[in-house]
């Protein structure tokens, strides 16, 4: 591929959609496609830490926060509980509730220790490069472009490029899952109370 940066992706497309009265839409195409991988793609390179400062029973979540693998409260994992079972438990430590952007978390501690999937970075002028676009660059140029041909009402199009950005997508899913999962036989630990 020609493209290893926001603003060469930017020319590729461009060229692909053959319409230069379209270029000021380009990163809307983009943005379009990172909101459509951002919902289906939970990979390693995904995975991130945090510790978070628990402000009363609660603490902010990341902005690139999508979703929970594990929290715990430095000494033992937590359990996780819904936000209507929260309210009248929350005296009782142990356990976690996700409302909005907050993390919620019962009894008292001070700090918590978050492992989540987080947001592809997305690409802009100031973020010229993220992992999607380093490793696979066809998932974006395929993924803007199923996003710009209904805007440039070229439906006939759009089940290629889908078909090929949703190919690009169930692959770095699937060679992630690989990589994570190969190796030694996967053993059974049994959780002792």
């Amino acid at each position: 591929m020609s493209f290893d940066s926001y603003g060469t992706l930017v020319t590729s497309i461009a060229g692909w959609i053959k319409r230069k009265d379209q270029q000021t839409r380009i990163p809307d195409f983009i943005a379009l496609f990172e909101a459509r991988a951002n919902r289906v793609l939970r990979t390693s390179s995904q995975r991130k830490s945090v510790a978070l400062t628990d402000y009363g029973g609660g603490a902010v979540l990341p902005a690139d926060f999508l979703e929970l693998i594990s929290v715990d409260d430095t000494k033992k994992e937590l359990r996780l509980m819904t936000t209507i079972q929260y309210g009248p438990s929350q005296m009782e430590s142990g356990f976690y509730a996700i409302e909005g952007g907050m993390l919620r978390v019962s009894g008292t501690t001070d700090t918590v220790n978050v492992r989540y999937y987080a947001k592809i970075p997305p690409l802009n002028a100031s973020n010229q490069t993220n992992w999607v676009l380093a490793s696979h660059p066809d998932a974006y140029l395929f993924g803007a472009l199923t996003e710009a041909e209904p805007y440039l009402l070229n439906d006939a199009r759009m089940d290629l490029w889908k078909s090929r950005c949703d190919t690009a997508i169930q692959a770095i899913q699937l060679a992630d899952d690989q990589a994570r999962f190969s190796g030694d036989a996967l053993a059974l630990q049994i959780a002792r109370k």
